[in-house]
């Protein structure tokens, strides 16, 4: 099988979707301009390996989304993580599948929609990335008894007579102890700058990093800053990290999150059309964001954090809380061309080992202390970034004092302009109360109405995938 494709201009530019018929000889794929095609694979992303290769399958840090043809089989391969997913068609035994990088491309191709009885999108995503890795395909239910399958964390081969989960690819281990896990992350992130940075790529991509006044993203910005990465962005609002920027010798961009309420409605919506909008004000640096990537403290909840629990091999979150932490962002930065990097994300599949390091008693002096260094106390102490950005110059109470969402939380992400279209479009929902799981499992959405967000917006962007024909 080989892969033929069409580039679709007015589509966001790291779109894509394919199609093909099992024991095919090719795949159609329709796709925006800044996706990378070759004729035997398609993606778009960054990984810790060089970029001329295109082995991005085999990279346990690969950031961004992909497939690969090895003869008969079709491997799609998605982000490390699980903030996003890929698309495809639920019934492995299909002749025809379908797979797209975005839901709603997916949806609009195929000609179906999310199920107008169905509110709780946001609690189903929440259930499927709340299990982990899974040897079955899970999908979304959808109007008229359809379903998409998603591919999160690891890949899904679909084969010509079968289809399965392959296992994940963990990459380069290390030590049980701080310098180790250190070294190893400093030198993942500067192979992914290097593939970021490549004069093979369409676009050579820029590189910035976010920087809060939490624990992830000073880690993150810290060990950025080490290796050369001039710039960052901060939102304003709630929290103020320009004298940790200055500290660690970025140039900072900052914008005041108050200048969301002024995006036009179809940028509000971008937003939700994966629930619930938390990062709806990463939308205020688009001038700086495009081509480019961003490094982040995603991930950073269910890798560094005490919080997490640890069976066996396996990770646990004992809430919803984050589990869908940074995936209101799809839309946006699939539009711009912007790739999103979570550092704590590289070497996810060794979070055991990572957590023996946070126990150590190497790092007990970087907990916080029960009495009150933080307003959790010891309960908010993620003692692998607070040591790294000690050892970058910062002290103590510059950084992860108290927690502090970065996101905009609902109802906070429905204000603004895009307001008036929301109530307006609540009016056509026959009953706003109605729900789908009781309210033990998500009492914090259990009948709220800004469950609908992901239809409002899948309705107001649903010309923005179509294709004009010759």
């Amino acid at each position: 099988m080989r892969i033929e494709h069409k580039i679709v201009d007015s589509w966001p530019k790291l779109a894509w979707y394919a199609t093909w018929k099992k024991g095919g000889d090719t795949m159609q794929v329709l796709c925006g301009s800044g996706v990378e095609v070759r004729e035997d694979r398609l993606f778009e992303g960054v990984w810790d390996g060089d970029f001329e290769e295109g082995a991005f399958d085999h990279s346990a840090a690969f950031f961004g989304s992909g497939l690969v043809l090895r003869g008969k089989e079709v491997v799609l391969v998605p982000t490390v993580g699980n903030h996003e997913r890929i698309y495809v068609t639920a019934d492995s035994n299909s002749a025809a599948q379908c797979a797209s990088n975005s839901l709603l491309c997916w949806l609009t191709q195929r000609g179906e929609k999310l199920d107008s009885n169905r509110p709780d999108y946001y609690t189903d995503l929440c259930q499927i990335t709340g299990k982990g890795h899974m040897q079955t395909l899970p999908y979304l239910e959808l109007s008229n008894a359809g379903r998409v399958g998603l591919v999160n964390l690891s890949s899904w081969v679909i084969g010509d007579k079968k289809s399965w989960r392959e296992t994940p690819r963990k990459g380069p281990s290390f030590s049980a102890n701080f310098e180790s896990y250190r070294l190893f992350l400093s030198e993942s992130m500067k192979r992914i700058l290097s593939n970021a940075s490549s004069r093979k790529r369409r676009t050579p991509l820029t590189v910035r990093t976010a920087l809060s006044e939490g624990f992830d993203s000073v880690a993150v910005s810290s060990l950025a800053a080490e290796l050369g990465v001039k710039n960052g962005v901060s939102v304003l609002g709630r929290e103020d990290a320009r004298a940790i920027g200055k500290k660690l010798g970025l140039k900072m961009t900052t914008r005041h999150r108050a200048r969301c309420w002024l995006y036009p409605t179809w940028k509000a919506q971008e937003f939700h059309a994966l629930p619930i909008g938390q990062q709806r004000p990463l939308g205020l640096f688009e001038s700086i964001q495009e081509d480019s990537i961003l490094l982040s403290g995603h991930v950073g909840d269910r890798v560094w954090s005490m919080e997490a629990g640890f069976t066996g091999d396996s990770m646990i979150r004992k809430s919803f809380s984050s589990i869908l932490g940074g995936n209101s962002v799809l839309e946006y930065r699939l539009r711009i061309g912007l790739l999103i990097v979570p550092i704590p994300g590289i070497g996810y599949w060794h979070w055991s080992t990572i957590n023996e390091i946070s126990t150590s008693s190497e790092m007990q002096n970087f907990m916080n202390r029960d009495d009150s260094d933080s307003i959790y106390g010891g309960k908010y102490s993620r003692p692998i970034p607070r040591r790294i950005g000690l050892e970058a110059g910062l002290s103590w109470n510059d950084f992860g004092i108290k927690k502090i969402a970065g996101g905009i939380a609902v109802p906070d992400s429905f204000v603004g302009i895009s307001e008036i279209s929301f109530r307006r479009y609540l009016k056509g929902v026959d009953d706003i109360h109605k729900s789908t799981y009781p309210k033990e499992l998500n009492p914090y959405f259990h009948k709220n109405r800004y469950r609908w967000g992901i239809h409002w917006a899948h309705e107001g962007l649903k010309d923005r995938y179509r294709v004009e024909s010759n």
